[in-house]
Parts: C-alpha cells; structure tokens; sequence
C-alpha cells in the first residue's frame, strides 16, 4: 500500500539501459527499431521519511529529456512511447536482451520502462524528468553566497560609477540543474532589462537593477540603462508644465549644470509660460564638475538673455514678490551629517562620487553656511515686522530648500530608519519664527504636504523616470498644484 500523503519527495532517481553496463545501448535510426529506457525511482513522503508509492497517474509524468539541454524532452528526430513496437529491439551483433521485471518489491523502487526510436544517426545523452509536488523552500535550506570581489568601473563621461555585485543560490540538499523564474514582468521590452527581476530606488541618487540569470553556458550580455539619460535629459524636450499659476518654483535635481544647453533650453520654454521661476540648486545640479564651478554656471544661467529676468536663481537670496507681503527665501540647505555616520554616508550617497573635490566636510560646510543665512534673514524679517507695527501688513516668508527642514515625514516611509537619511534633511523647524507660512523642499523623491511646528512643509516631486515606470502609478505628484500664500 502506497502513502496516503499527497506530498512526497524523489529520494532517488536514475535513467538505464538493458545492456550489461546498463548505461548505454545502441539502436539504427531507422524509426523502427526501439530500445528499452528504464527509469527506475524512489520517493518518499517528507514528513515521515518512509517510503512511498507512486500511482500509475504519477509514474506517467515521467518524461524522458534531453541531458545536455534539461528540461527539454526528447523529441524531433528522438521519440519515445510505452507501447513496443514488432521490431526486433537489438542489432544483429548483440545478444539479444531479456527484459527486466517491472514488479514492485514492497519498499523497494519503482520502474518504468520506455520504448526509444531515432532517425538521427548521432549519439544521444537522455535522462529523466519528473514533477513533484511543490515544495517551499525556506532560509536553512539555502546556501546564498556573494562573490568576494565586486566588479567596478566608470561611466564614459566619468560622471559616476557602477557596481556589479554577483549572487549565488544553490540548495543543501540537491544541485540545481535548470531553474525557471516565474512571475515577474518590468513592462519593458528593453533588450537590456531582459531577465532584470526587479528595480530598487534607493531614494540617495543611484538606483539598482537586479537580473536573474539562465543556468547555462558562459553568456556576454550588454545590460542596464544610462542613469542620466534616464533621469532627466531624455524628458527635456517632451515634458510639460501648465502654467495654473504666475510664478513656479523647482526645488532642484531639474538636471546638471554641466549639460548647460539642454538645461537652459528647459527653463527657457518655463520663462516663457511663466511670469517668475524660481530656481534652488539640488545636488544634482553639480554632479561632473565642483561646487564652485557649479556655482558659476548657476549666476551665468540666471543673467542668460534668453531669460529675459524671469529666471530667479536662489542661491542664498531673498525676493520679495512685487505688489505682496511675501518675501521668498531659499537656499540648497545641505543636510547636516553627524561625524558618527560621515563614513557610511559617503559610502552611499553618490553625491561624493558625482561631485568633484566634494566631502562630507565640504557638505556639512555649506550647510552650515546656508542654515546662517537662512536664519539671519528670518530675523531680519522679523525685526521689519516689529519695526512696521501690527497696524502694517506684516510681511510672510515662504522658504524654498533643497534638503528637506525635518527628518520626520519629509521621505518615504520605508527609509525612515535608513542611517544615511541624515544626507536628505536636518531637523531644523524648531528654529523658524511665526513669519514662516510655507516651506517648499525636494530631495526625496516623496510628495507630502503636512502641518509641523504651525509651518506648512510641501513637497511635490516627480521623482526619476524610468524606462518601466508605470504612467498611471499613484505617486501623488500633481503638476497643476497650487499654493495659495
């Protein structure tokens, strides 16, 4: 009597001949004559470890592949069936072969016998295959090992760098001989994303893509995407703002200052729609050349002819907006690093790659430089309110920064406990004064809009485009917002 159990497990498994040395045999491919194929297996059922019997239905499951190329069944000029044929089964020169005994001995293995037929005159490795029933394989039953060395180099135009990290998965108990991935779709065709199984943001200006490699023999692949073609640049020309107010603001990361062009030509289509654009550096903005040098192509952007005034760059600068009580302020505000996590921050943070000459010396430098002006003209607002009386239209600030002003609710959840997320935003709302309406920030490839510290903190960002990315995914950018100050 066979197990009960509708679980049950190959213990052992093995393809013979009826020859003598029961691995090969020899037949003329003729499409006539067979020679028997015996699969011989034992199961067991997993949770008692006692043998178990297939049933008939089981036993026909087997198929009988190709060795070399698993799991391809046999077939084309190879076939195989369960019924013999009138043919003599052995050639001339053998001695002609008695077939084995099918029975079943109590808790021994099983046999099955197929027929084998050619008309290829060609030597054929066969094995067998069979399906059990689906098992789940859990952390202690896997051996997961990453190659010791990484694989690094340059982009060509030496803006960054990739990493190749290699991955191995095998099992304790049996080697993987053909594996087949189920169950995952990009929703691109990119010849270069084939077998990429998933794509991480990583939310600090680089991302991964993960690919899932065919068991078989050594392979050359061109994969992976250009970042910067699919951050920003290929979007220049084709993307649209509506003019659904007089004055826009871009929080930055709009591109590279380095691709001076394409980035003017960009802006130029929004001075032309729009009455004002205000302008705060990102990181981005100085990614393939220095801070300093950035900082000149920014002032040389915002006297650009093509502009005619209406490009307002906030590098450490207050506008107040004409014919209003609202003075704008903004500046990058690069985060504050705390010397405990400076080594691991500039592990992974790619501004530190991207930018040259730029340390989180240099970071925490110019944040303390932007934080001290920013506060200083706060106050300085303050002081002309006092000095105006409450009988005068006090004057309301609405700041515009790069980095975010808290920590708390200014990025994705899921990178809420990250230890470099002290490179996207410094707590520093506890600092600000009643005349601090709005603050507008971008960094974090998150929108949110909240009330903290009796300031409105908003972020409405895009975030990357990718090739895969969905359209219609609910990221909650709006590029008709509004605010109402």
């Amino acid at each position: 009597m066979g197990s009960t159990s509708v679980s049950w497990e190959v213990s052992s498994f093995e393809v013979q001949a009826t020859t003598p040395n029961a691995t090969s045999d020899a037949l003329y491919a003729n499409g006539n004559m067979q020679v028997p194929v015996i699969v011989v297996i034992s199961v067991v059922d997993p949770d008692t470890n006692n043998a178990y019997e297939l049933n008939e239905s089981e036993l026909e499951a087997i198929e009988l592949i190709d060795y070399d190329d698993p799991p391809t069944e046999i077939s084309g000029s190879w076939s195989y069936s369960i019924t013999e044929n009138e043919f003599e089964h052995g050639l001339p020169s053998t001695q002609k072969t008695v077939q084995p005994d099918l029975f079943l001995a109590a808790g021994g293995p099983q046999k099955k016998r197929y027929w084998v037929t050619t008309t290829k005159v060609e030597d054929k490795r066969i094995g067998a295959n069979i399906k059990q029933p689906d098992v789940t394989y859990k952390v202690d039953d896997l051996n997961f090992e990453q190659q010791e060395d990484n694989v690094e180099q340059d982009f060509p135009d030496k803006s960054g760098t990739w990493v190749q990290r290699n991955f191995y998965l095998t099992t304790k108990k049996y080697e993987l001989r053909k594996a087949d991935l189920q169950g995952y779709d990009l929703g691109t065709v990119d010849p270069s994303l084939e077998y990429a199984t998933a794509y991480l943001d990583t939310g600090i200006g680089f991302f991964s893509i993960f690919y899932y490699w065919p068991m078989g023999s050594e392979e050359t692949r061109t994969v992976g995407i250009d970042s910067h073609t699919a951050e920003v640049n290929q979007h220049y020309s084709s993307y649209e703002i509506p003019a659904c107010a007089e004055h826009l603001i871009l929080a930055g990361d709009i591109g590279r200052l380095t691709d001076y062009e394409d980035y003017r030509n960009f802006l130029q289509k929004l001075t032309d729609r729009f009455k004002l654009v205000f302008l705060v550096l990102g990181n981005h903005e100085f990614y393939n050349e220095t801070f300093e040098t950035g900082i000149e192509r920014a002032k040389r952007l915002e006297q650009d002819p093509a502009f005619n005034g209406r490009l307002i760059v906030l590098h450490q600068k207050r506008y107040d907006v004409p014919g209003s009580n609202v003075s704008i302020l903004g500046c990058t505000l690069w985060s504050k690093v705390p010397q405990e996590l400076a080594d691991i921050v500039q592990s992974k943070v790619k501004d530190f790659q991207r930018i040259a000459d730029w340390s989180v010396e240099d970071h925490n430098a110019r944040h303390d430089s932007d934080y001290a002006w920013l506060m200083k003209e706060i106050h300085s607002i303050q002081q002309e309110n006092k000095a105006a009386g409450k009988r005068s239209r006090q004057r309301s600030i609405l700041v515009v920064t790069h980095h975010a002003p808290s920590l708390e609710g200014t990025s994705s959840p899921k990178h809420a406990q990250s230890p470099w997320s002290v490179a996207f935003g410094t707590d520093i709302l506890s600092g600000s004064s009643d005349e601090v309406k709005v603050w507008v920030f971008g960094h974090t490839h998150y929108t949110t809009d909240f009330m903290e510290q009796g300031v409105r903190v908003v972020s409405n960002q895009r975030g990357y485009v990718l090739p895969w990315s969905d359209p219609k995914a609910q990221s909650g950018f709006d590029v008709r917002k509004v605010i109402q100050l």
